[in-house]
């Protein structure tokens, strides 16, 4: 008996201290060290994280430093591991280098000989000056392009392109095709593919065929990159793959060694305050397929079958692709109190975009709060800030999203009215804005596709949303989407209009302010006879005389749609609907029976948020409530708050209108 209870005592010993194991690790350490006190730790993190595995799981503890990463570091198995800075220091977990070696100029460009040329990964789309993200060279720079002229493809995927006269200069920028890739801009897709060969104004490509849905045509908007004649601006570089060409203020330049930092298949994994810097990107071969909203793409953390994550407090600046992808049946994530800054792609990926049929293995209770995610697309201008597949029980909110070249938060991914496992997906509280910047097409602050049961998007602030030629809308309602709570909401200053449904059923939109959109307000795209029991009642819709509130097939489609007032800042709103005035409208259609038109109210996009320009007796003569988003966006407990704040410059924005040819007349199916 007493040798039992000896044993009895041994295993709880060491249960207590397999839970209690702490590592330590330190730039002065080594891993030929025990690793168990600050004085005897271990130098890397793939050392700490063996360590710990190895005693069972605990926490790492990492004093101040940056800490190198250049192949993806496994976490598996149900071992628990917490990573955090001791003693609150400043950590930095690095997935790049500093290049040395020697450097020259010749004119404003610097010329860089790596003592290490295997730093220079074929295909890197992607290196840092210090902070300074450095693109290839592409011509022509910034928000300027080349446009196709035409295009023909054969059987094998081989394209011949044919550019306007815009393109006299071709011959110079592509004096060698060798890595030399262009960059198609198309709707909601980009694509990225290999030049083969250029003569004149034409170039030939290869890759996939060309989608019927994003076609090639007259008017393509394209960029020549990675050639050495185009080197020419600031930020940009170019690499033969021995040295490395730049311009850029700085000339300490980083290198990403890998692409991945984790792959995560295990439960229990926590990273909490530390700073993430630097990961990779590098075009396959064949280049970047068009893709919506990126949905391939891989993240340098991923996690699949794993369990009981978190992170916490951390920074993710400097990314090649997406950040983070919570992939095939992963289950309760937090992901709270981060920066996410300057990505390739985007921040947060939950679920797959393959179908699941098994609720067991579909990826849930993930929670993406209080987080700040800015700059992002740099690489692949069609990937949202947060997207989610296929998913049960998501939350998003407290975020704020901004500075995104397609939509905000993307959510669902199967178009029509199929069967889904998504449901209970909450997306409240978040500030959405700068989002489209006229690069891509049919985009939204908040985009949604298919069934989403027992969903809702309530007590978001959407602002400033513009895109290219057509559909930059606040809150876009796709095809299929379904079953939405859509209520709170405060919209403004969008290129197309607040609310789009394009198709779906049982939505209601509630008590929201959709306000000065440029083509309309609100818009429906489908009368298929199966987008049926929609209600939208109690709105505030605002517009300044020059265009229809309301656009589409509103007349023809079944949806409840009263008790709204709309607001013009118009003296004369008489063929405000349909070209009509209220009356005819409510004979057309058999709607907005209880809804009221107010003329000449002029409401300012400070005035929105306000609230006041709408006088409480019309209120609650509709039933409206005052909207609380005080609450919106980050709370305290984030530290990079203030970090979120990016200086609006309206008028300089919207005056890019005519230069990106937007067109209000084009429909967003």
């Amino acid at each position: 008996m007493k040798l039992l209870n000896w044993l009895l005592l041994g295993m709880l010993i060491a249960c207590q201290t397999s839970q209690a194991a702490t590592v330590y690790v330190s730039v002065n350490g080594n891993d030929r060290n025990a690793g168990t006190s600050a004085t005897a730790s271990l130098a890397t993190v793939k050392g700490a994280v063996a360590k710990i595995q190895q005693l069972g799981g605990g926490t790492i503890n990492f004093l101040a430093g940056t800490y190198y990463i250049d192949a993806p570091i496994n976490l598996s198995g149900s071992t628990s591991i917490v990573f955090q800075p001791y003693n609150n220091a400043n950590v930095i977990i690095s997935g790049a280098r500093l290049v040395t070696g020697k450097l020259s100029k010749k004119g404003n460009i610097n010329i860089l000989t790596p003592d290490d040329p295997s730093l220079l990964r074929k295909g890197a789309l992607q290196l840092f000056a210090g902070e300074q993200r450095l693109k290839q060279a592409e011509s022509p720079n910034d928000d300027n392009y080349f446009y196709i002229k035409s295009v023909t493809e054969d059987a094998s995927g081989k394209k011949t392109v044919n550019l306007d006269t815009a393109a006299n200069n071709l011959g110079s920028i592509l004096k060698s095709t060798d890595g030399a890739t262009v960059k198609v801009y198309t709707k909601w897709n980009f694509t990225q593919y290999p030049i083969t060969s250029a003569a004149g104004k034409s170039f030939t490509s290869t890759g996939m065929a060309i989608s019927k849905f994003t076609p090639w045509n007259s008017g393509t908007r394209v960029k020549i990159v990675n050639t050495l004649a185009a080197l020419d601006d600031d930020g940009e570089f170019y690499t033969d793959g021995k040295t490395i060409s730049f311009i850029a203020s700085g000339t300490q330049i980083y290198a990403p060694t890998t692409d991945v930092l984790f792959n995560i298949t295990g439960s229990g994994i926590s990273f909490k305050n530390l700073h993430f810097k630097y990961s990779g990107c590098v075009l396959p071969d064949k280049g970047f397929d068009p893709q919506q909203a990126a949905a391939a793409y891989q993240a340098a953390i991923q996690a699949d079958n794993a369990s009981n994550l978190t992170f916490d407090g951390c920074s993710f600046e400097h990314f090649g692709y997406n950040v983070m992808w919570f992939r095939n049946n992963v289950h309760h994530v937090i992901v709270s109190n981060c920066l996410f800054s300057d990505m390739g792609m985007g921040a947060v990926k939950s679920g797959n975009y393959t179908a699941v049929s098994d609720p067991s293995q579909l990826t849930s209770d993930i929670k993406i709060t209080n987080n700040i995610i800015k700059t992002g697309g740099r690489l692949n201008p069609a990937a949202p800030g947060i997207t989610s597949f296929n998913v049960s029980d998501l939350t998003i909110s407290n975020n704020d999203i901004s500075d995104m070249f397609y939509s905000g938060i993307s959510t669902g991914w199967t178009w029509g009215f199929k069967t889904t496992l998504n449901k209970n997906i909450t997306i409240s509280n978040n500030v959405i804005h700068e989002i489209g910047q006229g690069v891509m097409d049919d985009l939204g602050g908040i985009y949604t596709l298919g069934l989403n049961a027992n969903s809702s998007i309530t007590h978001n602030v959407v602002y400033d949303i513009l895109c290219y030629r057509y559909g930059g809308w606040g809150i876009y309602l796709d095809q299929g989407s379904s079953d939405f709570t859509i209520q709170n909401n405060i919209v403004y200053n969008t290129n197309s209009g607040g609310f789009f449904l394009s198709q779906g059923r049982d939505n209601k939109v509630h008590n929201n302010i959709f306000a000065n959109g440029r083509s309309y307000q609100m818009k429906i795209g489908a009368f298929d006879g199966k987008s049926v029991n929609n209600t939208i009642t109690k709105n505030i819709i605002v517009g300044d005389g020059s265009s229809n509130w309301l656009d589409g097939y509103w007349s023809k489609m079944a949806i409840n749609l009263d008790s709204n007032v709309y607001c013009s800042n118009a003296q004369n709103v008489q063929k405000i609907f349909a070209n009509g005035d209220l009356n005819y409208w409510r004979k057309l259609s058999n709607k907005d029976k209880n809804s009221v038109v107010v003329a000449n109210t002029k409401v300012e996009d400070e005035d929105v948020k306000s609230q006041s320009f709408v006088n409480n007796s019309l209120k609650q003569q509709i039933g409206f409530k005052n909207i609380d988003v005080q609450n919106a966006g980050v709370t305290a407990e984030n530290s990079y708050k203030n970090t979120a704040n990016i200086k609006r410059t309206s008028e300089v924005y919207w005056k890019s209108l005519n230069k990106h040819k937007f067109d209000p007349n084009q429909n967003g199916n």
